[in-house]
């Protein structure tokens, strides 16, 4: 379940998106304008929807993770965007998952605009190899920081996953959740002036 909320508290707010996928058929990927639909997906045929291992039953997203190149699926708001936001996942990694200590792989973004030259206000969450977690965002100039934590992910079992962005410059604030638990949180920080308008 992907929910982009209009509140920085997970799970209430006002939910502009959520999917469960258990409406879906297994197979492709359904895409489309409803909010329980994601706008579009990318490396379509590394997603499927699938009902062997889902946190609520009967379906989930599979993702086939490769060597290099990206699958994912994207919500593309419309209007003026969101300054307060929640992007909430469950994600668990198949117990074959090995991700070397040299790669990192990007779980969710946040993002101003997909047609913008600069990254300002883009916030990624990061996983790298051994499992941990950080988020990576851009202040209004375009520069890069880093906000660490020391959670880590098991593989073959599920995990509930919150990132909070509140937009400001000077006035922003980035939290990261594990299974309900903030392990990483910075505010009055720059997170750029512009909504997010595509998770």
């Amino acid at each position: 379940t992907i929910t982009p909320t209009a509140t920085p508290t997970p799970p209430g707010g006002n939910i502009v998106m959520e999917d469960n996928f258990d409406s879906q058929p297994t197979g492709p990927v359904v895409t489309g304008s409803s909010p329980y639909e994601l706008t579009g997906v990318g490396g379509a045929s590394s997603l499927t929807v699938q009902s062997i291992a889902a946190d609520s039953a009967p379906n989930a997203l599979q993702i086939s993770a490769g060597s290099g190149g990206g699958a994912y699926g994207y919500e593309q708001q419309t209007g003026s965007g969101l300054t307060s936001q929640t992007v909430q996942f469950n994600l668990m990694l198949g117990s074959d998952f090995v991700l070397p200590s040299s790669d990192y792989m990007v779980l969710t973004q946040l993002l101003t605009s997909t047609t913008s030259p600069s990254p300002a206000g883009k916030v990624s969450l990061i996983l790298t190899g051994g499992g941990g977690l950080h988020l990576d965002y851009f202040d209004s100039l375009g520069a890069q920081h880093y906000l660490w934590s020391g959670a880590t992910l098991s593989t073959g079992g599920w995990h509930t996953i919150a990132v909070q962005d509140t937009v400001g410059a000077g006035t922003g604030v980035l939290n990261l959740y594990v299974d309900g638990i903030e392990v990483a949180g910075a505010s009055a920080i720059d997170t750029g002036t512009q909504p997010m308008t595509y998770f």
